[in-house]
């Protein structure tokens, strides 16, 4: 299991799009403003977490918690970030930033959970970022769901 805490505003991923150049056709990632930045931070805080670790080779599970800064507009009484960023684009930022540093591909993720909530409150961490757990997933576990509360989540618990 790799366990690992990510600080900083998350930054989503969009897809890939086709751009004609004189050179012909070029793929290029589109994301939000800073998103190899945040890729980065994440790549190193997941290399730092696996310590010279071999790459995980089997099916993957992975478990992410996003916490986001609360925009002034929004009430405190409303909990849950149910606007953009889109959780499944935060996560495939995440997914492409693990790719060669934890595990060789992300077709390898078999089983994901990704959560957002506002920093503060219930369920989200005191500050904004995402909160890692990689497990590589044994036959003899692979129905079983890790708790959101799983290894790793606590340290960036906010104190109520």
């Amino acid at each position: 299991m790799i366990a690992f805490t990510v600080d900083g505003t998350p930054v989503t991923q969009a897809g890939m799009r086709a751009v004609a150049t004189a050179g012909g056709m070029r793929q290029i990632t589109s994301g939000g403003k800073g998103l190899m930045f945040w890729r980065t931070r994440i790549a190193q805080e997941a290399s730092s977490a696996m310590n010279g670790a071999a790459l995980l080779t089997g099916p993957i599970r992975v478990t992410a918690r996003f916490t986001l800064e609360r925009p002034k507009s929004r009430r405190r009484a409303e909990h849950f970030p149910d606007r953009k960023p889109d959780v499944s684009k935060l996560a495939r930022a995440l997914e492409d930033a693990l790719s060669k540093i934890v595990y060789g591909d992300d077709a390898q993720i078999v089983d994901l959970h990704v959560t957002k909530r506002y920093a503060g409150d219930t369920g989200g961490a005191a500050k904004p970022g995402v909160d890692v757990v990689v497990w590589e997933v044994a036959e003899a576990d692979a129905w079983a769901h890790p708790p959101i509360d799983a290894p790793g989540f606590a340290s960036r618990a906010p104190s109520l």
